[in-house]
């Protein structure tokens, strides 16, 4: 009888060690699907930027030319020297925009390389004085001038950028937000939960032209995509 008993507790004991692994099991899986729910969130907004904005252009006309899209901000920011500067100083140039944070362990820094390599095709063009690029700071609160300075500029650990042509600008966070996503009509959004990632923006560069209006946005990770912006800075410098 007293075997009997034992052998009860026994199986009670593996049953509930078994329920309780299960239940385990069931808290990693639910815990993995969320992390991979916000990981698909993330890489879609930093891959597609805002919902159809490609599809608000209409297809290249028979004349080879994009239908312009509409007016860019005229925003006004601090630059990485403390001034201020406005997309008004930017009248008479095409203007190649990117939209970043100093502290994105994952997308900035290759966008930052995708721009210096825009930046040294340009130079070697010697077109240099009829382009600028301007990297806008989504992360007010922690990049300030100095901060993106040293990014921009360092000469050990900048991104290489040359002050005469890119600017990296920066401004209360709050206002920023509203230029990218109600004027550039690019995503933003808080996840402080993502390691390297606390805030998820689109990975896409918007060209400006020199009379202050969107033309097109580009991904450039694809290689197609970096030509297509060549061509079409090429394009714009000519009218």
């Amino acid at each position: 009888m007293q075997t009997s008993d034992n052998n009860e507790e026994i199986d009670h004991s593996r049953s509930l060690g078994r329920i309780r692994g299960l239940q385990r099991f069931t808290v990693w899986v639910v815990a993995l699907l969320a992390l991979a729910g916000t990981a698909v969130m993330t890489l879609s907004v930093l891959r597609d930027g805002a919902p159809g904005a490609r599809n608000r252009i209409s297809d290249v006309s028979p004349e080879g030319k994009v239908p312009l899209l509409l007016d860019a901000p005229n925003w006004e920011l601090t630059d990485a020297f403390n001034q201020t500067v406005s997309q008004d100083d930017y009248r008479g140039k095409v203007v190649i925009y990117d939209f970043i944070f100093t502290e994105c362990a994952l997308v900035c820094p290759i966008m930052s390389m995708r721009m210096a390599e825009v930046q040294d095709t340009l130079k070697k063009a010697g077109v240099q004085d009829q382009v600028r690029f301007v990297s806008m700071s989504v992360d007010g609160k922690n990049d300030t001038p100095e901060v993106l300075n040293r990014y921009g500029y360092d000469d050990e650990v900048g991104v290489g950028a040359d002050p005469a042509m890119w600017h990296f600008v920066t401004g209360d966070q709050q206002k920023v937000w509203e230029i990218v996503e109600k004027q550039f009509l690019l995503p933003l959004e808080n996840q402080p939960e993502v390691t390297g990632m606390p805030i998820a923006h689109s990975a896409k560069f918007v060209l400006v032209d020199k009379q202050g209006r969107i033309y097109n946005y580009y991904d450039l990770d694809h290689s197609e995509e970096r030509s297509a912006l060549l061509a079409d800075i090429e394009r714009l410098m000519r009218e």
